[in-house]
């Protein structure tokens, strides 16, 4: 229980915070897609995602092809300025969108074979899917043809809703590298270097935020480590730079004393021309037993990426956000979790956003959380109640869709628990929500209208919160920090 004054600076952080979630919550479906807004980009030749592999967040984009085999899961967006192509057993939880435009009249523009897609389809052509399910509805233009399993949400004739995929960034002009190569395991500090030859178990430290400056990267042998310390400083990236080609052959990187994934920038211009895979960027396979990771975005500007060159199978774990001018190639097991580079100041109870606000359903102070949980500075919670790993949602349902929304989100792949009651007509949906299953609301358009937190409370001179499981409860006897949203 807080005091009456801090449940009023509370109230008045809670009125700001609706004001602004509601200017949101109003372009949550605008078409304008941005190059952060994506864990996979692939420009002139697209995305190729092998076998067994899960995608985390994001939005997976192609100017011309996205192409995934089979036993895959995208918690994520696809969408493609050209067609999709994908085969057997994949699992897509947000949009699909194919531009088609090569302007293909016969064959379909949308090709799988048994899939479940959660989300809506929207596709300039034609579509056939060989099984499965389709969860939302499907729009393409007149005369073209579906061939699949009963879309939920209807099979419409109309305009597809096609989004208008990014121009990549110009490339950065980077400071002169420097002469001297790294060949051996060591610290360094921001400034300009030569190539990195690692030779195998061997340790680059960069220490400190800043601009590394190199050549290329040129490594060999077993896995050589970077390891990414940010000395315990609450603002500024890590950013490296590479002339050339990065060949980091077998890999591991970690951060420390502090720091996020979201705060480690790679940009690569080179073409490919000096790796084996032919790729700018390239990691390649270890052991079977072997996971190799890597952090941050990176920006390949002329080539492509490879993520698992090589014949051999071993894990391959990325946090971050891979973009590339030309196509990105990942092989079988691997796993990408979306952490875009956010260039910012950290300021108090939460890091904004660095563009002043986002369009996606999450909202500002949602997405802050999920990328910043670890060093989430409210400790009064007057943003956010938090309960362990978890933290009070309200999920604005779309018209119509509330009771599909709310079922949903109770099964394990999302974990709602403790919800609170609104009434029979509402559209909130009001719960407990991990906080690592955050991203997966952002892509439930055909759902959710928007998100914000579960706002504290005002005191009325009554009880506390409090639950019978010892987590928090709202009673009746408070004023919810947000508005009443009601209807069908």
């Amino acid at each position: 229980m807080r005091f009456l004054n801090g449940f009023i600076k509370a109230r008045v952080i809670t009125i700001i915070s609706i004001i602004v979630i509601s200017l949101i919550g109003t372009n949550s479906n605008a078409q304008h897609l941005k190059t952060s807004d994506f864990v996979l980009f692939g420009g002139s030749s697209g995305v190729n995602i092998s076998s067994y592999s899960k995608i985390d967040g994001g939005s997976i984009g192609s100017c011309n092809l996205i192409k995934a085999s089979n036993n895959s899961i995208f918690n994520t967006n696809l969408y493609s300025g050209g067609k999709i192509t994908l085969t057997d057993s994949n699992t897509i939880v947000g949009k699909v969108t194919a531009a088609n435009s090569a302007g293909i009249k016969r064959s379909p523009v949308l090709l799988t074979g048994s899939i479940n897609i959660y989300g809506n389809v929207d596709v300039n052509g034609n579509i056939l899917i060989g099984g499965g399910t389709v969860s939302g509805k499907v729009t393409q233009p007149k005369g073209a043809t579906y061939n699949g399993p009963l879309p939920s949400g209807g099979n419409v004739t109309g305009t597809p809703a096609l989004p208008t995929l990014p121009a990549l960034p110009a490339p950065i002009n980077f400071p002169p590298a420097g002469s001297t190569d790294i060949i051996s395991g060591q610290v360094i500090s921001p400034g300009a270097y030569g190539n990195i030859i690692l030779k195998g178990k061997q340790t680059l430290t960069l220490s400190g935020t800043g601009e590394y400056i190199f050549n290329s990267i040129q490594n060999s042998g077993s896995i050589n480590d970077f390891i990414f310390d940010f000395k315990n400083a609450k603002t500024g990236t890590i950013k490296i730079y590479i002339y050339n080609d990065a060949d980091l052959n077998k890999v591991g990187a970690s951060l420390k004393n502090g720091g996020s994934e979201s705060r480690v920038y790679t940009e690569v211009h080179g073409s490919g021309t000096n790796t084996k895979s032919g790729a700018a960027f390239a990691i390649a396979n270890g052991s079977s037993s072997t996971t190799l990771k890597w952090l941050g975005t990176v920006y390949a500007t002329s080539g492509a990426i490879n993520i698992g060159t090589g014949s051999s199978i071993s894990f391959h774990d990325i946090s971050g956000a891979l973009i590339s001018a030309t196509q990105i190639t990942l092989k079988s097991d691997l796993s990408i979790k979306y952490a875009p580079f956010v260039d910012q100041v950290i300021l108090p109870y939460y890091p904004p956003p660095a563009t002043g606000k986002v369009y996606d359903l999450l909202g500002s102070e949602l997405n802050s959380l999920y990328y910043n949980a670890g060093s989430y500075t409210d400790t009064a919670q007057k943003l956010f109640i938090l309960s362990n790993d978890s933290v009070y949602i309200e999920c604005i349902a779309l018209q119509g869709q509330s009771a599909r929304l709310e079922a949903l989100l109770q099964t394990p792949p999302y974990g709602l628990t403790d919800t609170i009651d609104n009434g029979p007509n509402s559209l909130i949906i009001t719960g407990k929500y991990p906080i690592a299953n955050l991203l997966k609301l952002d892509l439930l358009t055909n759902l959710i209208d928007y998100c914000r937190p579960l706002f504290p409370a005002i005191h009325n001179g009554s009880t506390g919160l409090t639950t019978t499981n010892g987590d928090i409860a709202i009673h009746s006897d408070f004023v919810r920090g947000g508005y009443n949203v009601s209807g069908d």
